[in-house]
């Protein structure tokens, strides 16, 4: 019966890994396809920003593929430390804190544009949650059954 249970609980790692890093992709073109559109007509300051841009990006998309690949790798049987879920929480809170942001905000230009955004965070921030409680049912129930 706990087999069951684990190999019930190591599927839905993977997929929770598998959608963190699709999350992830999704925000980096979200990101940029919004950076573009917003651009101003100072060349200087476009090109500044969008170094800037890019390598929060970057950080935030090796994090996701972290993460994503981390979960995945255990729920196909491989043993992983602890780093992806303690960076799972940090980002669920940080995540939790944005959908606050987003559900209090006061500058909604467009409706569908902010529908859309908490929606995405929700669903991420549900994502990590259950990579997190997935991740600790696989340690728990590899380590009873031995």
């Amino acid at each position: 019966m706990k087999e069951v249970k684990l190999r019930k609980y190591e599927n839905k790692l993977i997929i929770s890994g598998l959608g963190v890093i699709l999350f992830g992709i999704w925000s980096v073109v979200k990101s940029l396809l919004s950076f573009i559109l917003n651009m101003n007509t100072d060349e200087s300051y476009n090109v500044s920003m969008l170094v800037n841009v890019l390598i929060f990006l970057a950080i935030e998309l090796a994090l996701r593929l972290y993460i994503g690949m981390s979960a995945r790798s255990e729920g196909f049987g491989r043993k992983k430390r602890y780093a992806y879920i303690v960076l799972s929480v940090i980002i669920s809170i940080l995540s939790f804190v944005s959908l606050l942001y987003l559900l209090y905000a006061n500058n909604i230009e467009s409706l569908l544009q902010y529908l859309v955004s908490i929606l995405f965070e929700a669903t991420s921030m549900f994502a990590y949650i259950e990579l997190v409680v997935s991740a600790f049912a696989v340690k728990k129930l590899r380590k009873e059954i031995g």
